[in-house]
């Protein structure tokens, strides 16, 4: 096991920000991949990001955009922007692509630590921390340090670990830290 894995997140078909994420984490040595989700929506590259994803990532979650674009969905209930945005990456993958997002799983146990693309109290519900409360319900939820891409907040993650858990979009790296 690695000492570092990167975490990625929200890229949302953005080849060319996918494409400097990984050339930085692999500058910096770091290996281990894990995806938080919401690799297709609103970005021109959904089918190549989610091949390199697919490539380069041990673990994928789905996010809330993976499962819209992956449904059969009319997306009536959503923004125009947003469902216009679906429909159109929808028509641009594969029924073999569709599927491997659909067959995601929403959380990641990694032995010393917890991923989720929302939050881990309701992670189907796709939740949004967006203040501390919405996060203290998320953490009590939480026995290990834990990386969510739903946040908009900083906040403490688990017990031995410190993680602004919002960075810009796609990049993220976490310190792995074993619970005594």
């Amino acid at each position: 096991m690695t000492s570092e894995a990167a975490l990625i997140s929200d890229i949302h078909g953005n080849l060319q920000a996918l494409e400097a994420v990984i050339a930085d984490f692999r500058e910096r040595g770091i290996t281990e991949c894990v995806c938080l989700g919401d690799i297709v929506g609103y970005g021109g590259n959904p089918v190549e990001c989610l091949e390199r994803v697919r490539e380069v990532c041990q673990h994928s979650l789905l996010g809330n955009h993976d499962a819209f674009a992956s449904s059969d969905d009319d997306f009536s209930d959503l923004k125009e922007g947003v469902r216009k945005s679906l429909l159109w990456t929808r028509a641009q993958l594969h029924d073999e692509q569709r599927e491997w997002l659909r067959h995601r799983p929403l959380t990641l146990d990694g032995g010393d630590y917890e991923a989720v693309h929302a939050s881990q109290h309701k992670p189907a519900d796709w939740t949004y921390m967006l203040q501390a409360g919405d996060a203290a319900q998320h953490f009590k939820h939480q026995p290990s340090p834990c990386a969510s891409s739903a946040t908009r907040i900083s906040q403490r993650c688990g017990s031995r670990i410190w993680m602004p858990l919002w960075i810009p979009p796609a990049w993220k790296t976490c310190a792995r830290t074993k619970n005594k």
